[in-house]
């Protein structure tokens, strides 16, 4: 039986849109797997790859735009030092049973945040302790971003004029205990405007005083 015109245009199409896929090249890349075709080892299977690697909790509460609920399944994160080709990540990935590579067209940070929806509240919500981490892909940190740590800093700064406790290691030893990604915040850029601010915010209260 012969083929209409827009048969052949939507073959084109298809053949385009994957010789383009194909021929990307990525230093992190996208999968999707699912229970029901995982071996039962696959995070032996991941840690045995020695690639930086996230994995979502398990996609058990996502639903179609119908309402009908989707196939359980997991999202995964895979970052390389160099670039890689589909057809590389595609080989890398086969143990975990038909897993397709998924070019990203956004940055790593969002990537990481789709993980547990933290970008769509429209969506059901996972847990982001349950994200696993392997190698040194480090989940905390790739979910922050620029303005994150710039609404800590924020928040920072009311917690000691509330508490009126300017001491920066008091503040260093409350977010360690009590704010994680306010320690975070602290430990790699913070620790300098929050020390200039617990400083001058001294300065201001012991005039206020006098």
């Amino acid at each position: 039986m012969a083929r209409s015109e827009a048969q052949k245009a939507a073959e084109r199409r298809y053949e385009e849109k994957n010789k383009a896929k194909r021929s990307a090249r990525k230093d992190f890349w996208l999968f999707e797997f699912y229970p029901d075709s995982a071996p039962e080892n696959w995070r032996e299977i991941i840690n045995s790859w020695l690639v930086d690697c996230l994995v979502s909790p398990l996609h058990d509460s996502d639903v179609n735009e119908d309402g009908t609920p989707k196939k359980p399944h997991w999202h995964g994160i895979l970052f390389f030092d160099g670039q890689k080709s589909f057809e590389q990540v595609k080989e890398l990935i086969a143990p975990l049973n038909g897993p397709i590579p998924i070019v990203p067209v956004g940055t790593k940070r969002n990537a990481a945040r789709y993980l547990c929806h933290l970008n769509n509240p429209e969506k059901h919500r996972y847990n982001e302790s349950d994200v696993l981490e392997f190698q040194n892909a480090d989940y905390a940190d790739l979910k922050t971003r620029d303005n994150d740590k710039y609404g800590y800093i924020g928040e920072m700064m009311d917690f000691v004029d509330e508490q009126g406790q300017y001491s920066y290691a008091f503040l260093l030893r409350y977010a360690r205990a009590n704010r994680p990604e306010w320690f975070r915040c602290l430990c790699d850029n913070g620790t300098y405007v929050m020390k200039e601010y617990c400083k001058t915010a001294a300065f201001d209260a012991r005039q206020a005083a006098r």
